[in-house]
């Protein structure tokens, strides 16, 4: 079975969906298709890593593509999730991909069974690549050696387009080969690693974290020196031969106390201690002992006491100052608080007068602009109108208007009237009054549209209808 892989400058992307199982020993392999130029006549490399289903990252597992496909390491087939990565590396750089994972589906396999071969370390896979390419390879002394019959070859010649090629020869640098005599890191050794000579080799060089013992030896214990044997008494425990309780209340082993009942002793509670904190040294019960009504002591029978209250007039007993006319008799005509009020209003010797005649007019009078202060006035402007009112004189708005602004003279007598009359457009209008007015309803009215309105300001009181 094969996993494919789409490869796209350093973006991995897998092929298919199919989903692996644990535990397969080299059958499953990867196909890795190099979509871009970036990839030409580079050594590509597979990284394998697994990640448990209980999040633990395993060990990296290197593998060299032949045809742009290896064999997947048995020891990353598990159950969990395997993370798959490629590099590719040249005389002049290094390319790599991101990461891509495939989920690992669990088998029936048991440990025990026949073991799989380890997947080879990518050093041994050099090794077999590079002994390919030579009559042989060999390793002495701490040297690998690519020979041609029987001579070291000294330099390799890698083949280039065109007949052309470099030369790859041999560092001083570790690390390090030379590349047509410049210098290429090959590897570099990781910074977390340790060399040789950073490696203890005796407990001298190790330093000791919390917990464990930094100087000589426990020389001796409670006193006791040698083989020492502790008794009860070295430790502060009891000797065998101490009587201890056996039971309570009938009780034997783990002991429950309960706390104590009405009906059973027992333990005192939390409760009971708080209530018992908040009770005085010699507080005793309180019991009343003489019940009275307004200083005459009442019969106290059977720890019950009765006090008569009134539920009517006539078991009152009357005092000063109310009304003791036994022929007294209410009326609905009875003087009331209002009535006290109204005749307090009325001048003494007031009279009910009768208008005879209005501005030298008699009869029924009909006012009009010659018998009245009030003038006339007409604005024809429609749409949106401001207007400055003039006291005493009714402003007639002939026009529809949508916003009608008023204002008022700077100054004006608490006697002056503001009159005027106006018709909303159909949207229904809006009317705007002097901050210093106000809406005797308490509440600015909504307009109507196309309706006729007509409206009064008097000691900056305004009042409207339609």
């Amino acid at each position: 079975m094969q996993l494919k892989f789409s490869v796209t400058n350093q973006s991995l992307t897998r092929l298919g969906s199919f989903r692996p199982v644990e535990e397969t020993v080299n059958y499953l392999t990867c196909l890795f298709t190099f979509n871009t130029t970036d990839w030409d006549n580079t050594t590509k490399t597979a990284v394998f890593e697994l990640t448990t289903d209980l999040g633990i990252v395993g060990t990296s597992y290197t593998v060299l593509l032949t045809d742009n496909s290896c064999v997947v390491p048995t020891e990353v087939l598990q159950t969990g999730t395997l993370n798959i990565s490629v590099f590719g590396s040249s005389a002049n750089y290094r390319i790599t991909t991101d990461i891509c994972s495939v989920s690992i589906a669990d088998s029936l396999y048991t440990t025990g069974q026949t073991p799989a071969d380890p997947t080879t370390a990518i050093y041994d896979q050099l090794v077999t690549a590079i002994a390919s390419k030579g009559d042989n390879l060999t390793y002495s002394g701490n040297k690998l050696s690519l020979l041609s019959g029987t001579n070291v070859l000294s330099s390799v010649t890698i083949a280039g387009g065109s007949g052309g090629g470099s030369v790859v020869t041999k560092s001083t640098v570790n690390g390090n080969i030379l590349v047509d005599g410049s210098e290429m890191i090959v590897y570099t050794l990781p910074s977390d690693i340790a060399t040789v000579s950073q490696i203890p080799t005796k407990v001298s060089q190790l330093t000791n974290d919390s917990g464990y013992i930094t100087s000589a030896p426990v020389q001796s214990v409670n006193g006791k020196t040698g083989a020492v044997e502790l008794t009860a008494s070295d430790v502060g425990a009891l000797s065998s031969s101490t009587s201890y309780v056996s039971s309570v209340n009938g009780q034997s082993g783990v002991v429950t106390i309960s706390n104590a009942t009405d009906a059973s002793s027992g333990l005192m509670s939390g409760a009971d201690k708080t209530k018992l904190d908040g009770i005085s040294t010699g507080a005793d019960t309180n019991v009343i002992e003489s019940v009275q009504q307004n200083g005459t002591a009442l019969t106290i029978t059977n720890k019950t006491v009765n006090v008569t209250v009134p539920t009517k007039t006539s078991e009152i007993t009357n005092d000063s100052n109310y009304v003791q006319d036994s022929n007294y008799i209410h009326t609905d005509n009875n003087f009331t608080n209002a009535d006290v009020t109204k005749l307090n209003g009325i001048d003494t010797g007031a009279q009910v007068n009768t208008v005879t005649s209005v501005n030298g007019s008699t009869g029924a009078v009909q006012t009009t602009t010659a018998n009245t202060k009030q003038s006339f006035e007409t604005v024809t402007d429609t749409g949106a109108v401001s207007k400055t009112l003039t006291a005493n004189t009714l402003c007639n708005f002939t026009g529809a208007v949508t916003t009608l602004t008023i204002t008022l003279p700077t100054t004006y007598s608490i006697a002056d009237e503001f009159n005027f009359v106006f018709t909303t457009d159909s949207t229904g209008g809006n009317l705007a009054l002097p901050s210093t007015v106000s809406w005797l309803s308490g509440t600015a009215p909504t307009l109507s549209a196309s309706t006729y309105y007509e409206c009064s300001i008097m000691n900056n009181k305004a009042v409207i209808a339609p």
